[in-house]
């Protein structure tokens, strides 16, 4: 199924204040008007996805809640909307930033490979562990390791360095 790209541009950003509220520090949006529906007012808008993520009916339009609260925050449609910590459910403010496909992709959660470290994975079978990492479409090898956690920390650094300095924090923590 090829995903396509929606046409937001007849989303007024005038009529997403006057209808609806977002709080910050919750990161929910609640209905202030739903056309005739006055049994809505005050109840947060939209409904889970599978995935997680809060879509919500906007003109016909199911609409990601983390673009919806971009769109009225700033007054523009982002490219691509990054949760920072992960979490598709939490889209308070400080919790969400602009971001392209690439840096979006890079904050998906992995299964960790056999090590137990994301990028690190058994080196033939000389005992060691090899650290890779995926830049520009390409593999690259980071080096042979005594210990899973060696390779892991050249992981991070390579990961810093390549993806313009961004390490998601569970990331950080498996060290």
């Amino acid at each position: 199924m090829v995903k396509r790209k929606l046409d937001y541009s007849s989303i007024c950003h005038a009529d997403i204040l006057a209808k609806l509220h977002y709080d910050q520090e919750t990161g929910h949006l609640t209905w202030k008007k739903a056309g005739n529906r006055t049994d809505l007012i005050g109840t947060r808008a939209g409904a889970l996805n599978g995935q997680g993520y809060r879509r919500i009916q906007i003109k016909g339009m199911n609409v990601a809640e983390h673009r919806l609260i971009w769109f009225y925050m700033t007054g523009k449609w982002p490219e691509e909307v990054d949760h920072i910590n992960g979490e598709p459910s939490d889209n308070r403010w400080s919790n969400l930033r602009e971001a392209d496909r690439f840096i979006n992709t890079q904050n998906t959660i992995r299964k960790p490979s056999e090590s137990g470290y994301i990028g690190v994975s058994r080196y033939n079978n000389s005992g060691l562990w090899m650290a890779q990492i995926a830049a520009n479409k390409k593999k690259i090898f980071l080096g042979a390791f005594e210990c899973p956690k060696e390779a892991h920390h050249a992981y991070l650094r390579a990961k810093a360095e390549l993806h313009s300095g961004f390490v998601p924090d569970r990331y950080k923590e498996m060290s």
